[in-house]
């Protein structure tokens, strides 16, 4: 399975039509919290490693990820000398030091995991990651989180099914489905009523086990990445510095890149989605609440 932000590059921003997305807000979280939480080991920095490092260099804004999956059923794992396949154990091992140390080229220091097997979020019982999600939402009490969307967005181009050059060499028609079934989860987790992170009745356990009850929690705001012009309403704009991170950080992620920065394909997202915002260069969001 290859790099899982590279897949998703089939997403291809639309002409931008309707009201135009604003500048995401980030003056105004001083003090705050930050939960991102990504399908993949190589999400956080490929969907939102510019504003990871905004946040960072902010100087008074916590950030943690929280992974799903493990990243076990894509890329190759290397030693000094050269690349190799290898065993679903060794690639989830490797993907996971991947992470630390992506994350900490970004500031970020807690990598929290569930560990679900790489495209098998579909198939494991919803209550179990939904719970899970919950209980560390409830730990960490952000006050803003950023996420996939529960939905994919069928209005996109299609892509060129791995047949253009690069940096339109994505080789996926849809929308990955552990990117759609995380942001499903997430999703019903913190939203209105039946939020099993604001809603001590979903999960009773997370409020009164003894000693280590997990107080509920409300989410102040939730941005889901968006890729195209349709559900983007915000935006961050990127300078070269910020993109720099981000291909820089991304490129950690040695067994989903194999020493190639991807430079030219990052370069070519952040210009599709500044075309919509009215910038260079940005990364897209939808907020929700």
């Amino acid at each position: 399975m290859a790099s899982c932000f590279t897949l998703l590059l089939g997403l291809l921003l639309a002409s931008a039509s309707g009201t135009a997305p604003r500048p995401l807000p980030v003056a105004t979280w001083g003090g705050k919290r930050v939960l991102v939480i990504t399908a993949h080991p190589d999400d956080a920095e490929g969907f939102a490693g510019g504003l990871i490092r905004t946040l960072q260099l902010q100087g008074d804004i916590a950030v943690e990820y929280l992974i799903v999956t493990s990243g076990n059923a894509g890329g190759r794992c290397y030693n000094a000398t050269a690349f190799y396949d290898c065993e679903k154990e060794e690639i989830a091992f490797t993907r996971r030091r991947e992470a630390k140390a992506a994350a900490a080229f970004l500031g970020v220091s807690r990598v929290n995991r569930l560990g679900i097997g790489d495209g098998m979020s579909i198939a494991v019982h919803e209550t179990r990651m939904r719970r899970a999600i919950a209980a560390y939402t409830r730990r960490f009490r952000p006050h803003i989180v950023f996420t996939h969307s529960p939905e994919p967005d069928f209005a996109a181009p299609p892509t060129c099914n791995g047949a253009c050059a690069a940096p339109r060499n994505w080789d996926d028609l849809g929308y990955h489905p552990d990117h759609q079934h995380v942001g499903k989860i997430a999703f019903t987790a913190l939203y209105g009523g039946g939020s099993a992170v604001d809603n001590d009745l979903v999960f009773e356990d997370l409020s009164s086990s003894a000693g280590a009850a997990l107080e509920k929690w409300h989410v102040e705001q939730l941005y889901f990445f968006a890729l195209t012009a349709k559900p983007m309403t915000h935006f961050l704009e990127l300078n070269d510095n910020l993109l720099g991170a981000k291909v820089n950080s991304s490129s950690l992620h040695k067994s989903q890149y194999q020493g190639i920065p991807p430079w030219e394909t990052f370069q070519f997202v952040a210009e599709q989605a500044g075309k919509v915002a009215g910038v260079p260069l940005a990364e897209g969001y939808q907020a929700w609440f």
